[in-house]
């Protein structure tokens, strides 16, 4: 910003004030024009009357200069917020800044000078219109600097330690905003929303019953407890003819409803929830049922399939065509446009449902045929690679590389109660429309050799954790050993682990396989999710030494709590927490039910050449979940928490709180809201203030029970302009007592401050 208007007036008590105003350009101004303070009421600044329980203590500026001419401050109407900003200077010190409020300018139109122009400016007021806009678990302090940042206003500095009183529970420590942080998705919502700065700040500071306000030139953080103990206290003078004695509202209770915004699913926050969403045009009215892309203008590559192939190319559909011939038929589309993983080497597809039950999908693809032939006639056509097995040690090309998900930092201990569940959809089939049943003209035979040669699927894969969302790869998950060594006495969900440093080759394999009967249904054919990885337990040298054939089906083979549990790979929580991100790879390693062969043979299918028969290979993006890590493996939510207290049995009315951040009595990483501490990035469970220890909300009872369960003296009137920083007052009258500014309109020239100042008192009381 640069200078363009500035004025200097004294007060009737010779004190000097000067006025800047400042706006946004390029270059500097040219010149500097003059303001004409001149008038009585030049410059009022004024803090609303609000409630001890709010957090945001905002004020504005209302700033009356005498026009020299026709117009001449009309160029400061501004649409854009904070874009014209006003300093007010006492005795050359920095007193207070704001921002013109935007979209508004009036003035008298029946003078052509020397009339009167009203500004209005706030500080805090601009708030409304900045979004959130960080990543990751955040401290509270930089979270703050990123609001008053957006509100452009200048200061000299944030105190958020003189006057805060809240302490850890264990070491002695402050907890000030700059030792908490809170997770940044909590400030989205399920709709991709995110919130503005001014609920974000009340979010972060209200539960740990923080205020914020501007004054003499600096922001101030604090409590009001620790505004009693720690805050500079004078006499008032009263200046005005009359004041009047009144008395702060008395609540009955209060209560306190704190949602910890623990969705289990981390890809909620990110990009279309962490889903793939085709970029291109689809429709169900555009048909191509030959090989060669139509390269519609309008819609690109697209291709349809019908509900098999005994239908020549040449011909078209039409609405006479039997609906047992267009049941669950369906066109592919593909385009590089869309959204929903980082990194992918194929275009994006779109199933289109023409007709029938089949279902829209998104996603990328591997391969696939197109063309309503069978794929031994030769007449078929290749779009992207043909499925083949993958290497086991060196890199095959990425597919796809998914959105870098945050995982919050956990104590081992907590971190050992949870896992992360990892699932992929693939479509790997050979059949010409895989929703449809096999038969003579959608590949029966392919389809059978397949169902009795595909007992087990495993794709590559990596899954890594970075220490920021850009930085480097600092640990990987290993399950190499359990996917080509695992005996029935490796069947455990522990057995892979967490690696330091990055993987060397394929280290993630993920599983497929019918979790009942692998001897008789396949691992694939269909959308098809992975289920957790134990190897392969089927293989002659981990056979009953009593079996008399093999392979023959053995109950054991699966075991029941792998059996009964929900699609996915079940990993460690990693308790170091950082960014967790996945990379699938091509290829997909297949093998028959009882084949003895090392792991990289894939014998059965590359001897029959049943890699050459695969018509289908398409991916969903995958996606991560938190949890639980016991028997049932449920998703880790958390319902609303709520806290009570009573405050004064005979009052009527109950002061109610909604939080978006706060503490809960048990640590679960799939809240968002709950506060970690800075250091070690551990949820938090409970702080001291005023010599008591519990959950903060608990803690914030205990304050407005000192403030609201007995009744508070009230006094109102003018008094002498205070000009020093944020304190406390006492009044002669009202001996033992220290009173707070509950609101204030200062007058600058005049030297008064027509105040409303309640009584304060300490934290006195323990929440029951």
């Amino acid at each position: 910003m640069h200078l363009r208007y500035s004025g200097t007036c004294y007060s009737r008590n010779n004190v000097k004030w000067k006025v800047d105003i400042l706006q946004a350009n390029d270059v500097p101004f040219a010149n500097v024009g003059e303001l004409d303070l001149s008038s009585n009421d030049a410059l009022l600044i004024e803090w609303p009357v609000i409630d001890k329980e709010e957090v945001i203590v905002g004020s504005s500026a209302t700033l009356n200069i005498i026009s020299p001419g026709d117009r001449t401050y009309e160029d400061l109407y501004t649409i854009i917020p904070g874009n014209i900003r006003m300093d007010v200077y006492c005795e050359d010190s920095l007193y207070w800044s704001g921002t013109l409020d935007p979209e508004f300018y009036s003035e008298p139109y029946e003078r052509f000078n020397n009339y009167v122009v009203t500004l209005t400016f706030s500080d805090f007021g601009v708030l409304d219109r900045i979004t959130y806009d960080l990543n990751g678990a955040q401290p509270l302090l930089t979270i703050v600097e990123r609001a008053i940042a957006g509100t452009n206003i200048n200061i000299m500095g944030i105190d958020y330690d003189t006057l805060a009183s809240t302490y850890f529970a264990e070491g002695g420590k402050k907890a000030t905003v700059d030792n908490l942080s809170i997770r940044s998705d909590n400030f989205t919502d399920e709709e991709g929303e995110v919130m503005s700065m001014r609920d974000v700040i009340i979010g972060i500071l209200q539960p740990l019953g923080l205020r914020m306000v501007q004054r003499a030139g600096k922001v101030y953080i604090y409590d009001l407890n620790g505004l009693y103990n720690s805050g500079r206290s004078q006499d008032m003078v009263w200046m005005g003819d009359s004041s009047t004695l009144g008395v702060d509202k008395v609540a009955n209770n209060v209560r306190i409803t704190f949602s910890p915004y623990a969705q289990s699913d981390l890809q909620a926050s990110t990009t279309n929830n962490g889903k793939i969403v085709y970029g291109g045009n689809s429709s169900p009215q555009v048909i191509n049922l030959g090989t060669a892309n139509p390269s519609d203008p309008n819609y690109g590559e697209f291709y349809t399939f019908l509900s098999d192939y005994n239908l020549n190319a040449s011909q078209s559909i039409t609405p006479g065509m039997s609906s047992l011939m267009l049941a669950r038929s369906f066109s592919v589309f593909c385009d590089p446009k869309g959204s929903g993983v980082d990194q992918h080497a194929n275009p994006y597809f779109r199933i289109e449902p023409v007709i029938g039950n089949s279902e829209r999908v998104d996603g990328i693809y591997g391969g696939f045929r197109v063309g309503c032939y069978s794929i031994d006639s030769g007449n078929t056509r290749l779009i992207g690679i043909q499925p083949s097995k993958a290497d086991q040690t060196a890199f095959n090309t990425p597919l796809m590389r998914t959105q870098k998900v945050f995982i919050p930092r956990m104590a081992a201990e907590e971190a050992s109660k949870y896992r992360l569940k990892i699932t992929l959809k693939i479509l790997m089939d050979v059949r010409y429309n895989p929703f449809e049943e096999e038969g003579d003209y959608n590949e029966g035979v392919n389809y059978e050799e397949i169902k009795h040669n595909t007992a087990w699927a495993f794709v590559p894969a990596n899954i890594t954790l970075r220490d920021d969302e850009q930085g480097s790869i600092v640990r990987h998950y290993d399950n190499v050993d359990m996917t080509v060594g695992a005996g029935w006495g490796h069947v455990d969900l522990d057995y892979s682990g967490w690696q330091p440093g990055e993987p060397d080759g394929h280290c993630t394999w993920l599983a497929f396989y019918d979790n009942e009967k692998q001897w008789e249904q396949p691992a694939i054919g269909g959308w098809r999710t992975n289920r957790h990885n134990f190897g392969r337990p089927d293989t002659e040298s981990r056979k009953p030494q009593s079996a008399e054939a093999w392979p023959k089906p053995y109950d054991w083979e699966v075991a029941e709590s792998f059996k009964n549990a929900n699609n996915g790979q079940y990993i460690p929580y990693p308790a170091q927490g950082g960014w967790l991100e996945i990379t699938i790879y091509q290829g997909v390693n297949c093998y028959a039910y009882g084949e003895e062969s090392v792991f990289a043979a894939t014998t059965k299918w590359t001897e029959r050449g049943l890699y050459d028969k695969v018509r289908w290979l398409l991916y969903q993006s995958p996606q991560v979940e938190i949890v639980k890590s016991n028997l049932t493996l449920e998703s880790a939510t958390m319902e609303d928490v709520e806290y009570t207290g009573l405050l004064h049995p005979d009052a009527k009315d109950e002061i109610a709180i909604d939080t978006i951040c706060g503490t809960a009595n048990i640590a679960i990483p799939s809240a968002r809201g709950i506060y970690l501490e800075e250091s070690s990035g551990n949820q938090i469970r409970q702080l001291a203030r005023a010599g008591v220890v519990d959950h903060p909300e608990r803690l914030l009872i205990g304050t407005l029970y000192s403030q609201y369960a007995s009744r508070h003296t009230v006094l109102s009137g003018v008094m002498a302009l205070d000009t020093s920083g944020l304190g406390t007052y006492t009044e002669f009258n009202q001996q033992g007592k220290k009173l707070m500014i509950k609101g204030e309109v200062q007058d600058l020239m005049s030297d008064t401050s027509e105040v409303t100042l309640v009584e304060l008192r300490p934290d006195e009381y323990h929440a029951e």
